[in-house]
C-alpha cells in the first residue's frame, strides 16, 4: 500500500514539472490555462497521498503573516511559474489554519508542491540567465552514431554536424542542449533532489543518485526517440511543443517512483516541521539572513548597472567602412525607391536633436575619435585594419562608448567585418538568422521582469525584430536582449540575401538551432563600455520611428553616454554574494533540519522579486534619458483611436494595405518631421499635428475633453481621416464634440461648416478646413487615398499618377498642417 502512495507523490511531482514545461518561455509562451490545472492536479494529488497529520497544531502568527504577504507578489508582473506557486504556498499556510485534519492534508500538499514547484522556478530563470543561449552539444553526435543505426540510418558525421541517410534524402543534423531537453531535465532532477531530500529516508543519497542516472539514460533515449519520430514521420515540432515535452517526461517520475523510495511518515512529518517550524535557533537564523543576503547581492550583481561618469561629447557615425544604411542619402521630395529609405538618414536626424553628430569617411584614428564620446559602426564591407582596432580599442578603454551593428547571415560581409573587432571584447557575431519558432516569421522581444537592464528600460512595447543574427557572449557579458522562442538558421549563400530557402517546419530545419538566442549583448572594457545590436534594419528610416525602435535608441545611448564605475561594484557584489552563501551553508548545514527550508525559500524567492522591481526602478534613474537640444518637430499619430495599421513588421495584425498606414507615415520624415505613435496627451508637444486613421468610437468624455483643449487652446492640428462607408459614424461622434456637423459627399466626408480645399481635382480626395480657437481642424475625405493601396510601399519606385498622389499628401502636411522649411 505504501508503494501505491508513493506513486501518487511521484506522479504529484511529475505535474508539478509538466506545469514549469508549460509556463516557461522556452520555446513558446506560456500555456496558463493547462500549467494551473496541472498544478492543482498536483496539489490534490499530494494532498491525497500524504499521511492525515497525527496532531492539529495551533497556527501561528508567523503562517498568518506570511500568507498575508504572499497574496501581493501573485498578481505582481513576474513569471508566471513563480506566481502561481507562491499562490498556493499562500493557500497552503491559510488552509493550515483551521483546526481540521483534512484542511492540514490539503495545506500540506500545497505547501509541498508549492515549494517544489518555487525551487523548479528558480532553476528555470538560472537556466536561463547562464545555460539558455549556449546550444551546441557535441557529445551528443557520439550517441547519433550509436543509435540511429539502430532503426537503419546510416550516420556520419563532419565536425558537430551529423548526416542521416534517410530513405528518401540525407539530412544534416546539428545536435543541440535543446534536443535534449537539458533545461528541463535539470528542473525535474532539482524536483527530484527536493523531494527525496523531505522524505527519502535513510538512504536517501543512494536513491537521488539512482535517480539521477535514469534521468540522463531517460533524456538521450527520449532525444533518440524523438528524433527517430521527426525523420520518419516528418514531425519536426516535437522537440519543443510543450505538451508533447511535458507528456514524455511524465514516465521518468513514475520509473524513478521504483528506484527511489520514500518514507511517507517522514514526508507527512517534515511537512508538518515546515508548516508549523519550532522556534529556530540564533545560528539557523543568521544563515536564513545570509542566505537572502547573497540573493540580493547575487541579483544585484548581475543586472544593477552603477554608472561612473557622463561623457557628453559629439557622436561619431563611421561612413568609411560601408555604404550599406548611410546617413548621408537625402530623405527627401525628390528621390524614391528602396535606396532612399534604407538609410540612417532619419537616425542621424534624431541623434542631432540629443549631440552634435559627425560623420566620418576617412580611417579610424586616435585622432578621429579624440573628442568623441560614442563610435556608431554600421553593417560595415570594409575591413577594419588593425591600427583602426587598436584605435577603437583604445577608445573604449579610455571610456568611450561604441555601438557595433550587424545583420543576419553575414550579408555583405559585415559579421566578418566586425568580428576581429568584437573579439577583443569577448563578442562575435554569427552568420545566421532568427526566426519565430512556431510560425518561421519575424520575431518579436518582450522585455522580462527578472532581467531588467537600462538599455532596455524605455521599451514599453514589445520590440519586433526584422531578421537579426545571434551573438556569442562572454560570460560577463550583459545581455539585455535574450530572445526566446527562436529558430536559428545558418546562412545559405545559394540565396538572395542569404535568406536560408527551408521553412521553419522542413527537415532541413534540423540543421538550424532552436530556443533561446542573445540579440543585443553589452561589455564592460576599462572605463568604456561596448554594445552590439543584430539588425540594422530596425534602425532604418523606413522604420525608425516605430515599434520600440526609438525607445531602444534611448536607452543605448543613456548607456554609452556614461563610463564605468571607478569602482569595481560588479566585482564587490558576487564576491559578498558568495561569502553570504558560504556563511549561509556553514551555519544551517550542520542541523540539517527542515523547518528552516520554507522562510529560506520564501525569503530568497521575495528578495529576488523585489530586487528585480527595484533595479528596474532604479536603472532609469542611474542612466536618465538624454534631454534633447533642440525641439523635435512632431506629427502625431494616434495609437489608441485610430484602427489603421502603422508597423514595419509584415504580419502586424495580418492587415490588408487598405488598413496599413506605413508609406504615409513615412513620407512625413521627407517634409523633414518626426512621426510618432502617441499612446497618452500628455506626450504632446504645443501646437503640433494630430493625426487619427479611421477613427474607433466611442471615445471617452475626458479624451473629446482634452482633444478640444489641445486644438483650441494650444494650437494644434486635428487631422481625422476615415472611410466614408465604415468611419462615418465615428467621425461625427468626434468632431461633434467640436460642434462640427459631417455628412458624406461626392468624394467621401466632409465638414458642413468648413472650407473644401481640393489640391487636386483629377483625384477623388478633399479636404475640409475649420478653424477652432487657436488650432484647426482638417478632415480627409477618405483614408483609402493614405492607405499603402494607394500611395504603394515605401520602396515604390513612383510612375506620374503615383508622384501626383504624393504632392497631395505634401499638400496635406505643409500647407495645412504647417510642416516643412
Amino acid at each position: 500500500m505504501t508503494r501505491y502512495w508513493q506513486i501518487h507523490i511521484w506522479t504529484a511531482l511529475g505535474l508539478c514539472t509538466a506545469s514549469q514545461i508549460l509556463l516557461a518561455p522556452y520555446y513558446t509562451g506560456p500555456h496558463v490555462l493547462v500549467g494551473v490545472i496541472c498544478l492543482a492536479g498536483a496539489w490534490g494529488l499530494a494532498a491525497w497521498a500524504l499521511p492525515l497529520p497525527r496532531q492539529v497544531q495551533r497556527p501561528s502568527v508567523f503562517q498568518v503573516a506570511l500568507a498575508l504577504m504572499l497574496v501581493p507578489f501573485t498578481v505582481l508582473r513576474f513569471p508566471w511559474s513563480t506566481r502561481l506557486c507562491l499562490g498556493l504556498v499562500a493557500i497552503g499556510l491559510t488552509l493550515a489554519i483551521p483546526k481540521k485534519r483534512l484542511c492540514q492534508a490539503a495545506s500540506q500538499g500545497a505547501v509541498l508542491m508549492g515549494i517544489v514547484g518555487l525551487i523548479q522556478a528558480a532553476a528555470v530563470s538560472l537556466y536561463e540567465t547562464f545555460l539558455a543561449d549556449k546550444h551546441l552539444a557535441i557529445p551528443l553526435a557520439w550517441f547519433d552514431q550509436l543509435l540511429l543505426p539502430l532503426c537503419g540510418l546510416p550516420v556520419s558525421t563532419v565536425g558537430y554536424r551529423v548526416f542521416v541517410q534517410t530513405p528518401t534524402a540525407t539530412l544534416a543534423l546539428i545536435p543541440s542542449w535543446d534536443q535534449l531537453a537539458l533545461g528541463y531535465g535539470i528542473t525535474a532532477a532539482v524536483g527530484m533532489g527536493v523531494l527525496l531530500a523531505l522524505g527519502g529516508g535513510d538512504h536517501r543519497g543512494r536513491g537521488l543518485l539512482r535517480a539521477a542516472a535514469l534521468l540522463v539514460g531517460y533524456l538521450l533515449l527520449r532525444r533518440w526517440a524523438l528524433l527517430t519520430l521527426v525523420v520518419f514521420l516528418r514531425k519536426l515540432d516535437v522537440f519543443w511543443n510543450p505538451y508533447v515535452t511535458a507528456g514524455t517526461f511524465l514516465p521518468v517520475f513514475l520509473l524513478a517512483g521504483g528506484l527511489a523510495k520514500l518514507d511517507m511518515m517522514r514526508l507527512s512529518h517534515r511537512m508538518e516541521q515546515l508548516i508549523h517550524p519550532p522556534r529556530s535557533s540564533p545560528r539557523e537564523r543568521w544563515g536564513i539572513a545570509s542566505a537572502i543576503a547573497a540573493a540580493s547581492l547575487a541579483f544585484l550583481s548581475l543586472y544593477l548597472v552603477i554608472p561612473g561618469p557622463a561623457n557628453f561629447g559629439p557622436i561619431l557615425i563611421d561612413e568609411g567602412h560601408g555604404r550599406w544604411t548611410s546617413s548621408k542619402v537625402p530623405l527627401d521630395k525628390e528621390k524614391y525607391g528602396r535606396n532612399s529609405v534604407y538609410t540612417y538618414t532619419m537616425l542621424y536626424r534624431w541623434l542631432s536633436h540629443y549631440r552634435k553628430v559627425r560623420q566620418l569617411e576617412g580611417p579610424l584614428s586616435s585622432e578621429a575619435l579624440a573628442d568623441c564620446s560614442v563610435l556608431i559602426l554600421k553593417v560595415p564591407s570594409t575591413p577594419f585594419t588593425k591600427s583602426e582596432i587598436a584605435a577603437i580599442r583604445e577608445f573604449v578603454r579610455q571610456g568611450g562608448g561604441l555601438l557595433a551593428i550587424g545583420d543576419h547571415t553575414n550579408v555583405f560581409g559585415s559579421a566578418t567585418c566586425l568580428n576581429p573587432l568584437l573579439r577583443e571584447f569577448g563578442l562575435s557575431l554569427n552568420e545566421d538568422a532568427t526566426y519565430e519558432l512556431r510560425t518561421g516569421g519575424l520575431s518579436l522581444f518582450w522585455p522580462s521582469p527578472m532581467a531588467p537592464s537600462p538599455i532596455t528600460a524605455y521599451l514599453s512595447s514589445p520590440f519586433y525584430f526584422l531578421t537579426s543574427c545571434t551573438i556569442d557572449t562572454p560570460f560577463s557579458a550583459w545581455k539585455p536582449i535574450m530572445g526566446t522562442g527562436l529558430l536559428v538558421k545558418r546562412a545559405d549563400y545559394s540565396q538572395e540575401n542569404f535568406f536560408p530557402r527551408s521553412s521553419a517546419r522542413s527537415l532541413s530545419a534540423l540543421a538550424s538551432t532552436f530556443g533561446v538566442f542573445c540579440q543585443l549583448a553589452a561589455v564592460s572594457y576599462g572605463r568604456g563600455r561596448v554594445v552590439v545590436f543584430s539588425d540594422s534594419t530596425c534602425f532604418s528610416s523606413f522604420c525608425l520611428c516605430m515599434d520600440g525602435y526609438v525607445e531602444l535608441w534611448q536607452g543605448i545611448l543613456a548607456f554609452l553616454s556614461r563610463q564605468n564605475c571607478p569602482a569595481p561594484v560588479r566585482a564587490v557584489t558576487g564576491v559578498l554574494s558568495l561569502i553570504g552563501m558560504v556563511l549561509a551553508w556553514a551555519w544551517l548545514a550542520p542541523h540539517r533540519r527542515v523547518q528552516h527550508w520554507l522562510p529560506l525559500c520564501l525569503g530568497v524567492m521575495l528578495t529576488l522579486l523585489i530586487s528585480a522591481e527595484v533595479v528596474r526602478e532604479i536603472n532609469p534613474i542611474l542612466h536618465p534619458p538624454l534631454h534633447a537640444i533642440s525641439p523635435f518637430p512632431y506629427v502625431y499619430f494616434d495609437a489608441i483611436h485610430s484602427k489603421g495599421v502603422i508597423s514595419p513588421h509584415p504580419g502586424e495584425a495580418g492587415a490588408p494595405p487598405v488598413d496599413r498606414f506605413d508609406t504615409f507615415f513615412i513620407w512625413t520624415e521627407r517634409v523633414e518631421a518626426f512621426p510618432k505613435l502617441v499612446t497618452s496627451p500628455s506626450e504632446l508637444a504645443r501646437g503640433r499635428p494630430y493625426i487619427l486613421i479611421d477613427p474607433r468610437s466611442p471615445f471617452p468624455r475626458r479624451y473629446l475633453e482634452w482633444l478640444r483643449r489641445y486644438v483650441s487652446e494650444e494650437g494644434g492640428k486635428l487631422v481625422v481621416m476615415g472611410s466614408p462607408a465604415r468611419d462615418l459614424e465615428a467621425t461625427r461622434e468626434l468632431l461633434g464634440a467640436f460642434g462640427l456637423e459631417v455628412e458624406s459627399g461626392e468624394k467621401g466626408l466632409v465638414l458642413l461648416e468648413g472650407e473644401r480645399l481640393s489640391p487636386d481635382p483629377r483625384l477623388p480626395i478633399e479636404f475640409s478646413v475649420a478653424n477652432y480657437g487657436l488650432g484647426r481642424v482638417i478632415l480627409v475625405s477618405d483614408s483609402r487615398f493614405f492607405s499603402n493601396v494607394s500611395l504603394g510601399g515605401v520602396f515604390t519606385v513612383p510612375d506620374a499618377e503615383l508622384l501626383r498622389r504624393y504632392e497631395v499628401v505634401y499638400f496635406l502636411l505643409e500647407n495645412l498642417c504647417g510642416l516643412g522649411g
